[in-house]
């Protein structure tokens, strides 16, 4: 299981789990907090996936049917929670709610709140992986 930080590949901010791993999801800059900001898949479905907090087990979770604001939810949703990874530019992605088809987007040209979007957005939703190399993981 590979662990990682998700990052938005325009600002170079990445996602962070407030309240330790387990509220909403915003993009951050600023010194790297294992407990908020370290992540893994989890396959759903063949090409599918959950994306889950490495500390808390908790799931990223799309509201309303994966239309809604991001946050992490302890338990499985596939509506909300299975996506898939469109390749961007530049070695990039964007991710994709398998039901609704939004799109994970930052706001604030992607500085802020983690939301889904219907709209492409590359400055917005266009993120890159950053795997952590720490052995002990």
């Amino acid at each position: 299981m590979k662990n990682f930080r998700i990052l938005n590949a325009t600002t170079g901010f990445c996602f962070h789990a407030d309240d330790n791993g387990t509220g909403s999801l915003r993009l951050y800059n600023g010194a790297y907090n294992l407990v908020c900001q370290d992540f893994y898949l989890e396959q759903a479905h063949e090409g599918t996936y959950r994306i889950r907090n490495r500390s808390t087990g908790y799931y990223v979770h799309a509201d309303n049917n994966g239309t809604g604001n991001l946050r992490l939810y302890n338990g499985v949703n596939n509506t909300c929670q299975e996506v898939k990874f469109i390749k961007a530019e530049n070695n990039s992605y964007r991710i994709q709610n398998v039901s609704s088809n939004y799109y994970f987007h930052g706001d604030d040209n992607g500085t802020g709140n983690l939301r889904m979007y219907n709209v492409d957005n590359s400055t917005c939703q266009d993120i890159v992986f950053y795997q952590l190399t720490d052995p002990s993981i």
